[in-house]
């Protein structure tokens, strides 16, 4: 028989951080081992501190990773240096990163890909790490998962600071969507799967 050798493409992914709260997801890939605490010392390993801005940053810019529990409707906190909520980060999911200083990290690791995605009922964080075919907007996105049977209302993106919402249909001001950026989304129905390649 034939062997098929598969060869993981090397990526690396340029995150920018604002000083305070960050809406982020990945798009390379580091493993099924890769927690929270792994991804406070990538960030602040690389970080390169914004110029033309007074003081001194920092040791540590990055202080804590925090995502949204969907099953249990709440935000879970993991602190830089703790044991607690130690969760894995995974391509797919959104992420805050909040950051003392403004700035850009590097992250290396394989490119992601993501065939599927899970919407839970109710709130979720999702990203992506590479664009659905034809999604290019909010509208597209909340359109393409509708379509395939997930009742999703609402797409949020993190603003300077602030939820910024837009509602199927055309409430709000539609925006487009970004690889690399984290997103909250409301689904009003039953938890389903969309197809993202």
């Amino acid at each position: 028989g034939q062997t098929t050798t598969v060869r993981a493409v090397f990526a690396t992914q340029t995150i920018t951080l604002a000083q305070g709260w960050n809406l982020i997801g990945l798009t390379v890939g580091k493993g099924s081992n890769y927690l929270a605490e792994d991804f406070i010392r990538d960030l602040n390993a690389s970080f390169i501190p914004s110029p033309n801005r007074r003081g001194t940053p920092l040791v540590n810019k990055v202080t804590q990773i925090v995502k949204w529990d969907s099953s249990r409707g709440r935000y879970m906190t993991h602190p830089k240096g703790s044991s607690t909520n130690n969760f894995p980060i995974v391509p797919g999911e959104g992420y805050f990163v909040i950051s003392t200083w403004h700035g850009n990290s590097t992250i290396s690791g394989t490119k992601a890909s993501l065939s599927s995605l899970t919407i839970p009922r109710g709130y979720s964080m999702i990203s992506f790490p590479q664009l659905p075919s034809g999604v290019t907007t909010a509208e597209d996105l909340l359109q393409s998962i509708q379509s395939q049977g997930i009742k999703v209302t609402q797409i949020s993106r993190w603003f300077s600071g602030s939820w910024r919402v837009y509602n199927i249909g055309g409430s709000g001001i539609d925006f487009p969507l970004e690889t690399g950026k984290g997103y909250m989304i409301r689904n009003i129905g039953q938890e389903g799967n969309i197809t993202v390649s």
